[in-house]
């Protein structure tokens, strides 16, 4: 039995998942999904956050894989700019993979700060 597989736009799951209550997020802003370890060019993550925040995403990722002190200033700024929520990426899977708790401790309080806002909310 083939089963076709239903594909959704980037706005009808931004939706969906705000009509069943959830909020959504941009996960992993600068990963490359082509090139395993690469890294996607800042204007390309500009436009695709800018694009989503028009479709009404609730927020982005910050601490992901591995972002660079570069790369965690400029989310924030557009994050900040856009009105979006942060998210500071706490799955973890085992060492080295994901933020451990103690890492937690690690990041700058404000930021922690600004996500147990929305997740108290």
């Amino acid at each position: 039995l083939d089963k076709q597989q239903q594909v959704f736009s980037e706005g009808e799951i931004i939706k969906m998942i705000q009509d069943w209550g959830g909020m959504s997020f941009l996960a992993h802003p600068f990963k490359n999904p082509i090139e395993k370890g690469g890294r996607t060019q800042v204007e390309e993550v500009d436009e695709r956050i800018i694009k989503l925040s028009k479709l009404g995403i609730n927020g982005v990722e910050l601490s992901a894989d591995g972002n660079s002190e570069t790369e965690w200033e400029y989310l924030l700024s557009i994050i900040h700019n856009l009105g979006l929520l942060v998210s500071i990426g706490s799955d973890y899977h085992y060492p080295g993979k994901g933020k451990c708790p103690a890492e937690l401790n690690k990041i700058d309080k404000s930021i922690l700060d600004e996500v147990l806002k929305w997740v108290k909310e």
